[in-house]
């Protein structure tokens, strides 16, 4: 695990500077914009019935792409979405186990609600 080292005392740095070492950290790791050619991102197991394949990652505004191809029996256990998240069904149709009614073509997820789809 990498710190990053600085010379002043903890809340000194200006907005500039954060950002300045969030950029330099970003470039260090992150993937020409952000963008996962196909080839690179295969599907992969994610729950029983249910595989994913990630397309994109922005850590300055904390999201991501990603597709689910969640097949028959397919279900999503808990959890909880940090921020706001939209869904489209390209086949099929899904519910939330927790809401009577809600789903069936497309919708989101308000941040911080705890669900299984």
């Amino acid at each position: 695990m990498s710190v990053m080292a600085t010379n002043s005392p903890p809340g000194a740095d200006s907005r500039a500077a954060i950002e300045a070492r969030i950029d330099q950290r970003r470039d260090q790791y992150a993937l020409p914009e952000g963008h996962i050619a196909e080839a690179a991102s295969p599907w992969l197991p994610f729950v029983p019935n249910v595989m994913i394949k990630h397309l994109t990652f922005d850590i300055r505004s904390n999201s991501a792409a990603n597709v689910l191809w969640v097949q028959a029996g397919g279900v999503l256990g808990r959890h909880r979405h940090r921020g706001p998240v939209s869904g489209y069904v390209l086949d099929g149709s899904w519910r939330y186990a927790e809401y009577e009614g809600a789903g069936a073509g497309g919708g989101g997820d308000p941040s911080g609600t705890l669900g299984r789809q």
